[in-house]
C-alpha cells in the first residue's frame, strides 16, 4: 500500500491557479484593453482630423489641365518654381505642363481634365482636347479599359 501523506505534485498546483489570482488577472487584462480602446478612439479621431485637414489642403490646390494649357510660358515658369521643379527654363510648353502635373501627382493633388473620349479598338481610351482640335497629343488623358467598363463610358 501507498502512504496517504504524500506531498502534492508541484506541476498540478501550478496548473490550477487560485480563484482570487484569476479574478485579479482578468481585471487587469480588462482595464488594459479598455485603456487601449480609449487610446485607440482618441488616436482615430486625431487621425481623422489630420486626414480631413490634408484633404482640404489638397482640395484647395486643385488644378485644371485646361487652364495650364491656356497659360503662357512665363506663368508656367512661375508655377514650376512654386512646385519646386528644377531645370524648367529650357523646357517646351508641353513638357513643362507635364512636369507640373507630375509634381502635383506626387503631392496627391486633384487634377481635372475635360475632353471627348476616344475609345480605341484595344478597349482603352483617351480624353482628346478641343485645344488641339481633338487630335492625339501628349496631354491627352489615358482612360483604362476597366474604368470604361465600370462607368459605362461611350
Amino acid at each position: 500500500m501507498e502512504p496517504q501523506d504524500r506531498a502534492p505534485d508541484p506541476q498540478q498546483q501550478s496548473a490550477e491557479p487560485a480563484p482570487a489570482a484569476t479574478a485579479v488577472a482578468e481585471q487587469e487584462t480588462q482595464s488594459q484593453a479598455l485603456s487601449q480602446t480609449t487610446r485607440t478612439g482618441e488616436d482615430v479621431s486625431s487621425i481623422d482630423a489630420e486626414t480631413n485637414a490634408k484633404y482640404e489642403q489638397v482640395k484647395g490646390g486643385k488644378l485644371f489641365i485646361k487652364d495650364l494649357q491656356q497659360m503662357d510660358v512665363l506663368r508656367l515658369h512661375d508655377i514650376a518654381r512654386e512646385e519646386g521643379i528644377q531645370d524648367y527654363v529650357g523646357m517646351k510648353k508641353q513638357d513643362l505642363i507635364f512636369q507640373i502635373l507630375r509634381s502635383r501627382i506626387r503631392q496627391n493633388g486633384l487634377m481635372y481634365g475635360e475632353g471627348v473620349l476616344e475609345i480605341l479598338p484595344d478597349g482603352f481610351g483617351f480624353l482628346r482636347s478641343p485645344e488641339y482640335n481633338y487630335l492625339p497629343c501628349p496631354d491627352d488623358i489615358y482612360i483604362s479599359p476597366s474604368q470604361i467598363r465600370r462607368f459605362g463610358l461611350r
